[in-house]
């Protein structure tokens, strides 16, 4: 019985793992308005994608993904 419980224990926490690091995977994906607003030389101004961004996120509601792509900067 213990032995058991112990299988038991140590294959959730197995999956348990798995599941976390498949969330730690995810691309970066900007959403579509965000996009076409850089395209244009700004930046997106719905309420949602400016919330998402101080977070250091895309908007997932827009349809995007992950963390924020940093931005490097030009050495002269």
């Amino acid at each position: 019985m213990k032995k058991t419980i112990a299988t038991l224990l140590v294959g959730s926490l197995l999956a348990a793992g798995a599941l976390f690091a498949a969330d730690a995977k995810v691309e970066a994906k900007a959403a579509g308005c965000c996009t076409k607003a850089g395209k244009d030389g700004k930046a997106c101004t719905h309420e949602c994608c400016v919330a998402a961004a101080k977070e250091g996120k895309n908007c997932a509601k827009c349809g995007g993904a992950g963390m924020l792509a940093k931005k490097e900067e030009k050495k002269k």
